[in-house]
């Protein structure tokens, strides 16, 4: 189970009214990876990420 997130939703609610590239938002995921499980937060190439939702 998980939540999936949009670039663009990224954009919008963590850059609000600035103006982001796509690469930004592939650094500042890679940073949450890191401080969390790495399979917190998987790829959907092309349209965004799942972001799992479940306990462990």
């Amino acid at each position: 189970m998980g939540v999936f997130v949009l670039h663009d939703e990224i954009k919008k609610y963590v850059w609000t009214n600035k103006k982001v590239t796509d690469s930004a938002i592939r650094t500042f995921i890679k940073r949450v990876r890191e401080k969390t499980d790495k399979d917190f937060i998987k790829n959907i190439p092309g349209l965004g990420y799942k972001i799992n939702t479940q306990e462990r």
